[in-house]
């Protein structure tokens, strides 16, 4: 048994295996959309020690899971991973495909709460109602933003608050400057 199935809420579990047959199909099938567009940025085992998240495989990090093998992290133990901590936190289901992936790509790389962030920020919440939580006030809006049929101009707008906060953390940490052209480059 993988070592992520050990730990993984049995709840969530049933309701992985059983999505397919529910109404939620259109949700799983944007998640493995999303990654099959992440999983190639992340793919690999990298321990870099400038790398702030750590020994890291498939982006998930030592950092986030010091109670994981992250060497022999396999790719189902990834996604399981990327299921139930990110993609179950990211407000995706009125962002499309690519809204969605986009969420899913920043999230691996910066975290939930940073990701969601740049998404209130794009959507043009300000101050104190940043607060990297996918409530209410942030749904709201996305879904105004959907329905509008602005899912364009929001990605737009999600990667431009993304660029902004890469730049942003290699000017603060000079170690950084070194991943800055990927990170720019995953916003493509």
């Amino acid at each position: 048994m993988s070592q992520i199935k050990k730990e993984m809420r049995p709840e969530l579990f049933k309701t992985v295996t059983k999505l397919a047959l529910t109404p939620h199909f259109l949700d799983v099938y944007n998640f493995q959309i999303a990654c099959e567009k992440l999983i190639p940025l992340e793919e690999g085992y990298v321990k870099d020690p400038d790398d702030l998240g750590g020994e890291t495989k498939y982006g998930i990090s030592k950092r986030s899971y010091p109670h994981l093998d992250i060497k022999n992290l396999t790719l189902a133990d990834a996604r399981i991973i990327y299921y139930q901590d990110f993609w179950e936190e990211l407000p995706t289901y009125f962002m499309g495909v690519d809204g969605s992936s986009l969420m899913m790509n920043l999230s691996a790389n910066m975290g939930v709460p940073q990701a969601i962030k740049l998404l209130q920020a794009a959507l043009g919440m300000t101050g104190k109602e940043l607060d990297g939580i996918a409530g209410p006030a942030t749904r709201k809006l996305l879904v105004e933003f959907y329905y509008d049929n602005r899912d364009d101009e929001l990605i737009s707008k999600i990667k431009e608050k993304a660029s902004e906060f890469y730049v942003s953390l290699a000017e603060k940490n000079p170690s950084q400057k070194k991943f800055l052209n990927g990170w720019l480059n995953r916003l493509k």
